[in-house]
């Protein structure tokens, strides 16, 4: 809890500021720009402390941590990765326009720029450099490695991580028992369960409805397949679909999994009315054209099944905070299931040890880890997707097999080209 100003002696103008933003977004951990550095305060200093091995130490009336500026981005990365919500409040004036104006003699003012989760990080440029390694010092220290190394290091040709190579989806759920259950079944043990994954740096939206039994079968082959990097859920569900949830928190072979609870989901008739205005406003204005785009688009959400209708909203709701609710206007919204793959069970991708092995429930010693030979993280994510979605046609797997054979054995300079480009992004 922030110490009051009472038994603290009075704050400065700058921790008043941060206070007040810290009330707005208590959930957040804030990096605030003072001069040429970004400073963490009270018990985020703490936490970016531990996390980022650097020093912590008391000024004023609150602990007090600080990176420089021109590593925001490195830093805001590595805490993001670790799972937590990391909001940027910058400097909205400079030290010239300070100067020149009737409030000189009072703080900069500051504002909250941007926030960052998991799954809504889509600025990949820092993505392949790795953190500097806490056993290279003896102790936490005020400056950390220096920048131009670390972007020598970036450049260099990198082994893909095959953690790094799952999809970062946003996963908003609701759930609702079903009336009819089966003779012998208690209370929530079939449930009919919606789903919304949404990918921000793609742009990728997945949707389904189905029904579940008490082993939740289904929705556990859904987190298998999609990999979710963070969970929108409401506040209660079924004892099953917790219990599943927790253990794919718990077991997951990411880094972290967020959870985040969504105090209301709304009934489907709000939901509807909230979705056809987002879907009906002007796609950045630009005529009748789009407008009748975003009306044809609007009627075939709302057309979707209520659940999925109510995770939508949810969603629009939760990436409208960090200025990214435009990617659900600008893709269409396709269905788990496929026609021409089949979505293997999660018991199979488990017994397979397709992409966990059985012992430790990471990557190493799996199918997907002996055969994967990528150069960048999208052709990573690729290869995992056709291994856990198998086509079944047989004349789709031909031409699969002709185009990789086609790429392999070809003597083309075009082909030769396309084998090196990979290797320089």
């Amino acid at each position: 809890k922030i110490k009051t100003a009472k038994s603290q002696g009075k704050f400065t103008p700058l921790e008043l500021q941060v206070i007040d933003i810290k009330k707005k977004h208590p959930d957040t951990l804030l990096m605030v720009e003072c001069g040429y550095r970004y400073r963490f305060f009270d018990k985020d200093a703490q936490i970016a402390s531990k996390e980022l091995n650097i020093m912590c130490f008391p000024k004023q009336n609150f602990l007090t941590a600080s990176v420089p500026t021109q590593r925001l981005q490195f830093h805001l990365n590595r805490l993001v990765k670790k799972g937590y919500k990391v909001g940027v409040v910058k400097q909205t004036e400079t030290k010239q326009i300070k100067a020149a104006s009737d409030n000189r003699s009072k703080p900069f003012s500051r504002d909250l720029t941007g926030l960052y989760t998991l799954s809504t990080f889509v600025d990949d440029s820092f993505s392949s450099t790795p953190p500097p390694s806490s056993s290279s010092s003896s102790g936490p220290s005020q400056d950390d490695s220096d920048p131009e190394a670390a972007d020598d290091q970036a450049a260099l040709p990198i082994e893909i991580d095959c953690s790094e190579a799952a999809p970062s989806y946003l996963f908003c759920m609701s759930e609702e028992e079903c009336h009819d259950q089966g003779q012998g079944q208690g209370q929530g043990q079939r449930v009919l369960i919606s789903v919304l994954a949404v990918q921000p740096s793609t742009g990728d939206v997945i949707y389904d409805e189905f029904e579940d039994e008490a082993m939740r079968e289904n929705l556990e082959t859904r987190l298998q397949h999609l990999l979710p990097c963070e969970l929108l859920l409401p506040l209660q569900l079924t004892a099953p679909t917790e219990k599943l949830l927790s253990s794919y928190v718990k077991t997951s072979t990411r880094s972290a999994v967020r959870l985040e609870r969504v105090p209301d989901f709304g009934d489907y008739d709000s939901a509807v009315r909230e979705l056809t205005d987002f879907f009906l406003k002007n796609k950045d204005g630009e005529g009748q054209e789009e407008e009748e785009e975003g009306e044809g688009e609007g009627r075939r959400v709302v057309g979707l099944g209520k659940g999925v209708v109510k995770c939508v909203r949810v969603v629009v709701w939760w990436l409208k905070q960090f200025k990214l609710e435009k990617v659900l206007r600008e893709k269409t919204f396709r269905v788990f299931s496929r026609s021409k793959s089949v979505a293997l069970p999660a018991t199979t991708l488990k017994n397979l040890e397709i992409l966990q092995n059985l012992n430790d429930g990471s990557h190493t010693a799996t199918l997907f880890w002996h055969i994967n030979r990528t150069f960048t993280l999208f052709a990573s994510r690729l290869l995992q997707r056709w291994l856990t979605s198998p086509l079944i046609d047989a004349r789709d797997i031909n031409k699969r097999l002709s185009a990789v054979e086609e790429l392999i054995e070809s003597d083309s300079p075009a082909i030769g080209m396309l084998r090196d480009i990979p290797k320089g992004l």
